[in-house]
């Protein structure tokens, strides 16, 4: 049986990864871009296991080949239609045991060419905690610094445009990063797992490109239910610092306009998000951001929240930092020239332009 270790598959251009595991496996992580196809479901893989400890092995693998033997031709089908697509179809489980072996053998006496990952799914996440642990030797962080609605997100969405590699920490964990992240995300909340696999499979494809920065938002240790690394985060306070400014104004506005085009069936979850100031606030200016959500007064809203509560989370963090200059988002373009120009000149100076 062919089987390829997960370096060497990730190096290959037309490729796709079959997770063969059940979807609730697949569901916590699965290798970037992977295709589910399982051959036991949540309930099977359950019983199966329960078997295993009860009865032994041999139990269990006839068990489980009465519950894959009905589901045989559609799994040929569907690992057909990708090898028709992509020139090498990998496909793996867990540790590369038994599942996956059982497919790749299946498939290829029917006359596919399939190969199987070395190690499994196990294997890959051990890739890619090396790789996240070891990113110093590779890559600069430049971190993005700002108050609430300074527009930090939309000058990495801009700067990406210009070429620069950017990392969307809020985006990986499906919150941007308080205690009103969650309502920007209508999907669930990402594992830690996951949120370190689009990361890595993110800072891949930016060194085979050659980047040797990475730009990003300054957030905490915790996004979400997601965590940085200790060595990720110390990344992130040894880089480059850039200190973005704004009119409170514009802020207000900006905030205002991305609930309302994102998110604007979501007052139950603003409402829930405000009750969980109460500590922070007091019950009376609890109440009367809940009077304000009833009549849809966002601007109010979100004008209070920054004044009396963002910004003051921000102070101490704010002066931490040496930056090595100020923008100001009011006029956009420019400051992401700004930012442009001083990347370009810190790419000449190192003899990368």
């Amino acid at each position: 049986m062919e089987s390829i270790s997960i370096s060497q598959a990730l190096e290959l251009k037309s490729r796709i990864f079959v997770d063969v595991r059940s979807p609730q496996e697949f569901e916590t992580d699965h290798i970037y871009g992977a295709v589910n196809i399982p051959i036991l479901d949540n309930e099977e893989r359950a019983i199966i296991g329960t078997l295993y400890k009860n009865k032994g092995k041999e139990h269990a693998v006839e068990t489980g080949l009465e519950f894959v033997a009905p589901k045989l031709k559609e799994i040929f089908t569907q690992i057909k239609g990708l090898s028709e697509e992509y020139e090498d179809v990998i496909i793996y489980c867990f540790r590369g045991g038994m599942r996956s072996s059982s497919v790749v053998d299946f498939v290829n006496s029917c006359g596919l060419r399939t190969v199987k990952l070395e190690g499994g799914y196990k294997n890959y996440r051990n890739h890619v905690i090396t790789t996240l642990e070891n990113l110093r030797d590779d890559f600069t962080f430049a971190v993005l610094h700002g108050h609430t609605g300074i527009g930090k997100t939309e000058m990495l969405k801009e700067l990406e445009k210009r070429g620069m590699a950017i990392i969307d920490l809020e985006y990986y964990a499906r919150n941007s990063g308080s205690v009103f992240g969650g309502i920007y995300y209508t999907s669930e909340p990402a594992t830690q797992k996951y949120f370190e696999t689009q990361i890595f499979d993110y800072i891949r494809r930016a060194r085979q490109q050659g980047h040797k920065y990475l730009f990003m938002e300054s957030e905490s240790k915790k996004i979400g239910r997601c965590f940085l690394s200790s060595s990720f985060w110390d990344m992130m306070q040894n880089g480059y610092h850039i200190l973005v400014e704004s009119s409170i104004e514009s802020r207000v506005e900006r905030c205002v306009k991305d609930y309302t085009v994102k998110c604007w069936d979501n007052d139950d979850l603003l409402r829930s998000s405000i009750l969980k100031l109460k500590d922070s606030l007091g019950n009376a200016n609890v109440t009367e951001l809940l009077e304000r959500t009833d009549v849809k007064d966002y601007y109010y809203i979100a004008k209070f929240l920054m004044e009396n509560y963002y910004d003051r989370l921000y102070l101490h963090s704010q002066d931490k930092y040496e930056y090595e200059f100020t923008v100001n988002s009011d006029k956009f373009m420019d400051a992401c020239d700004k930012v442009e120009d001083w990347y370009r000149e810190l790419l000449k100076k190192e003899g990368l332009d």
